[in-house]
């Protein structure tokens, strides 16, 4: 078992020396005496682990749950933490999970097991958005079949064509795995009635090939690598999501009507 991962193949030993000194001081949540196991060990230490889900229940009736993905390496020395929290408290009436791979396999080991605490939590909502970025977009994909819509944000989107340290990274996943990786996220996916793909144009444009054009909306202005941060900078992030949640309710009498319509806010 791999506790963190700079993604864990292109870092390697270099990770681990930034762990060693910068990660060791960096501040976040994880305690010193955690993050010096982590330089020792290949155990996952159990506060990391206990960041694996956090459940934000705010509104004892909310239709919606929002359950955000965190991506890989968002420190220094490759520590994953739970991303999107802010954000999404700033979103009114809703409930919000977020949920943290610290293996950074792309929510594929013990994958099972994350589809049964989701069945679990989701059945008590109404509606159930799944979001995140780079790898976190992947994994919210992944699990698209058990939701109403989903947020990606420059997922990847197919592992054995992927390039530089994602490759390396999915060089920990079986052959099989990787050969059949997009394919089931694309099943995934097309079972979700509101998919919506978001990438800028200047990083890991090249995923977005490997899904079906309705799907993805190329952000040409974005001058920032990451979408949410250009979104987040410009003022329209939290308001984008509040209109996908706004959206996914008023579509609820729609889609007695027509249970196999599917869109996307690029269809819009």
């Amino acid at each position: 078992r791999v506790a963190l991962s700079c993604t864990w193949g292109a870092a390697g030993a270099a990770g681990l020396g930034a762990l060693g000194l910068a990660g060791l001081y960096y501040r976040n949540p994880l305690s010193f005496r955690t993050k010096f196991h982590m330089l020792l060990s290949p155990e996952i230490p159990e506060d990391l682990r206990a960041m694996e889900w956090m459940e934000y229940i705010r509104y004892p009736r909310s239709k919606v749950l929002v359950v955000a993905f965190a991506g890989g390496g968002v420190m220094i020395g490759g520590i994953p933490l739970p991303e999107w929290a802010k954000t999404c408290s700033r979103i009114e009436g809703i409930d919000y999970l977020t949920v943290v791979d610290v293996h950074q396999k792309w929510y594929l080991q013990q994958h099972n097991k994350w589809r049964e605490r989701f069945r679990s939590l989701f059945a008590k909502y109404e509606k159930v958005l799944l979001l995140g970025n780079c790898m976190g977009a992947t994994g919210a994909m992944l699990f698209a079949d058990m939701a109403d819509s989903v947020v990606a944000f420059a997922p990847q989107t197919c592992l054995k064509n992927a390039k530089g340290v994602y490759w390396l990274n999915s060089l920990r996943l079986s052959n099989e795995m990787r050969e059949g990786f997009n394919r089931l996220l694309r099943r995934r996916a097309s079972e979700c009635k509101r998919v919506s793909v978001i990438y800028s144009p200047l990083k890991d444009s090249y995923f977005a090939k490997y899904l079906p054009e309705h799907w993805v909306t190329m952000e040409k202005d974005c001058d920032e690598l990451n979408v949410p941060v250009w979104l987040k900078k410009n003022g329209k992030l939290v308001s984008m999501l509040s209109d996908e949640i706004d959206a996914l309710l008023k579509t609820e009498e729609e889609s007695k009507y027509d249970p196999g319509a599917k869109t996307s806010m690029k269809q819009q």
